[in-house]
């Protein structure tokens, strides 16, 4: 069978080397235990696998399969991006002054100190909690196997450390994902409290928001913080998973 370079294995070769390159990228910069990284490097693999089959082997699939994958290929774009819009409507979105309650959610812990992630959280809350003295903050966050303490005792170091009373602060380290975060955070405060804002990384809002929602009793506002550009396409993904995943679950 005769080799054949078209366009079309052309672009499925960059596209194939493009996703590895960024599978490495994240991995060396952040960590390759990063939740769902190991799409990047499937879907590398698979384009770059297919390219050559094309150009070196003259591989194409038959007319049905074209179809087939051209169909799958529109709908779950369509789905993508239709949950995409929403997650990104929300990626500014900005607490008014004055909340009763402010939830931090928790992110990685390298050790004893905060990742990237996390670290970006913990500035955006010191920087609402110091404009506004009688709000509240709850820390929310249990310890990995891999983390030395609890996400929520490494924001609560940190908010003690840059002046924040000690009784401002509530400690809720018992949850291991973000509906846990809600659920475990919400049960601490009183239901005459109106309003809590919830601080997480912009790609990260809207899920939140859901989720708090969904619980009730309260009227939620998100407090987004910007995190790094080259990393926002991973999160992008990862977050469409992550809410067919809650809606799945039935907790959206």
């Amino acid at each position: 069978m005769k080799g054949k370079f078209t366009p079309m294995n052309g672009l499925l070769l960059i596209l194939g080397l493009a996703c590895l390159i960024y599978y490495f990228v994240c991995g060396f910069s952040v960590r390759f235990g990063l939740s769902l990284l190991w799409i990047w490097l499937l879907l590398g693999l698979v384009l770059s696998v297919r390219a050559c089959a094309g150009i070196f082997l003259g591989y194409s699939e038959p007319t049905w399969l074209k179809w087939t994958l051209g169909a799958g290929i529109v709908l779950a774009g369509g789905l993508f991006v239709a949950v995409e819009i929403p997650i990104l409507s929300h990626m500014n979105d900005e607490c008014p002054p004055g909340m009763d309650y402010l939830v931090v959610l928790g992110a990685k812990v390298n050790g004893e100190s905060p990742s990237p992630a996390l670290q970006y959280r913990i500035d955006l809350a010191l920087n609402y909690l110091e404009q506004n003295p009688e709000t509240q903050v709850i820390a929310s966050g249990g310890q990995g196997e891999d983390e030395g303490i609890s996400e929520a005792e490494c924001m609560r170091r940190a908010f003690v450390a840059a002046g924040i009373a000690p009784e401002r602060i509530l400690i809720e380290d018992q949850s291991t994902n973000t509906a846990e975060n809600l659920r475990f955070s919400l049960a601490m405060i009183p239901q005459e409290s109106q309003k809590v804002g919830i601080v997480t990384n912009n790609f990260h809002v809207y899920r939140a928001l859901q989720l708090a929602e969904s619980l009730g009793g309260h009227a939620f506002y998100g407090q987004a913080t910007d995190f790094g550009l080259w990393m926002l396409p991973h999160y992008l993904v990862r977050e469409f998973a992550a809410i067919l995943v809650e809606r799945l679950r039935g907790n959206l």
